[in-house]
């Protein structure tokens, strides 16, 4: 059986974190049809296979450094709209192929280069494509090592936005989690958990291809 490891393992749904899923469910929600998806650090790739079952999207590439969290996923969680792959999130190279929608939920806290991290992701990244990412709340959950033994640092909200900035994304929407038992999703920021919706800055703030898209979806830009 494979060892957490700071991941969430179980061969069912039901055993995973609700606050979790919730994160995969509001992402669901934000896929358009026939998108090529992917999801960065996605552990036994339960979220892959949520988004592939609440949405339609072309294809979802889950990828996860660990090969048993993803030999764990193939087993568990295998969909037809989902590939999972080993790969490093710091070095991903998917033959030149970007993303219409990108996730990466509960993973920035975990790496220590993570403005490379978010470099890299704009990078994979289609000049109309989404980010969705999340982390956890320094205010609310201040780090401690002794309790976080995988993590190198929180963000408070008002670092978490100004890093995505700095990485050239634009904040569409936020909101946060602000109970991990019931996984509730409000709009805003400053729960446990953030979640920043986020496109390329240049999306936003030149063309503005973003924004009609981002309206079809219940979103309003956050200037």
């Amino acid at each position: 059986m494979l060892k957490p490891g700071g991941r969430q393992v179980s061969p069912t749904l039901d055993g995973i974190r609700r606050d979790h899923r919730e994160r995969y469910c509001l992402a669901a929600t934000l896929i358009p049809d026939h998108a090529w998806v992917l999801d960065v650090a996605c552990g036994i790739g339960y979220g892959s296979f949520i988004m592939a079952q609440l949405s339609r999207p072309e294809m979802i590439v889950g990828v996860d450094i660990s090969a048993d969290a993803i030999g764990c996923g193939l087993e568990h969680y295998p969909h037809p709209r989902v590939n999972l792959l080993c790969g490093d999130a710091l070095k991903l190279d998917l033959g030149g192929q970007r993303f219409d929608v990108i996730v990466s939920f509960e993973t920035l806290e975990h790496i220590e280069e993570d403005r490379a991290f978010l470099a890299n992701l704009r990078r994979l990244l289609a000049p109309a494509g989404l980010l969705i990412i999340s982390t956890p709340n320094e205010d609310v959950l201040p780090f401690d090592p002794s309790c976080y033994a995988y993590h190198v640092r929180h963000y408070r909200s008002a670092e978490f936005t100004r890093l995505l900035a700095d990485g050239g994304f634009g904040l569409i929407a936020a909101y946060t989690q602000h109970d991990r038992e019931t996984g509730d999703i409000r709009r805003g920021l400053g729960g446990a958990f953030d979640i920043a919706v986020c496109a390329g800055a240049e999306a936003i703030y030149g063309r503005g291809a973003i924004s009609h898209d981002a309206a079809a979806r219940g979103l309003e830009v956050v200037r």
